[in-house]
């Protein structure tokens, strides 16, 4: 039995943005104390905003999911409305990366999977060794076609 492969959007972009919103809230907390006489003390939740930033990239990360098990591909995505998308790997005709000169820095890159079903295609962003991912789904559809000419 082969395993199976579970691919989500990277966190990266989570972590950083968590990073710089931290370091904007010190800098406004800071600014309001300096100042604290002549600002109101609201401008120190107007330097909160920049968390939203890490949460819309933790939704993403969990509201979308590749997963490749057996003879299936299956593609699942949304948060409160969600849509699952099934594909036999036989029906895979060619998985390509995208990568921009900042997700070859990041190490992230899109993953777009054609197929000959009715969708055509998938596109996955943000997945992290996106070369990595696209030769475990080709070799996992490499081996269900040996194995149906072995049957045959």
């Amino acid at each position: 039995m082969a395993e199976e492969l579970v691919v989500r959007p990277s966190l990266r972009r989570a972590k950083l943005t968590l990073v710089l919103a931290f370091i904007i809230l010190c800098a406004t907390f800071y600014a309001w104390w300096l100042f604290r006489e002549h600002v109101a003390w609201w401008v120190v939740v107007v330097g909160a905003f920049p968390f939203l930033a890490p949460v819309l990239a933790w939704i993403d990360h969990r509201r979308t999911c590749l997963t490749v098990s057996g003879r299936i591909l299956s593609y699942h995505q949304g948060f409160i409305a969600t849509s699952t998308e099934r594909i036999d790997l036989s029906k895979v005709q060619n998985v390509k990366v995208e990568r921009t000169l900042v997700d070859r820095i990041w190490g992230v890159g899109t993953l777009v999977i054609e197929t000959a079903s009715e969708s055509g295609r998938l596109v996955m962003q943000y997945v992290d060794s996106p070369t990595k991912v696209a030769d475990k789904i080709v070799a996992a559809g490499a081996r269900i076609d040996s194995e149906g000419k072995q049957d045959v």
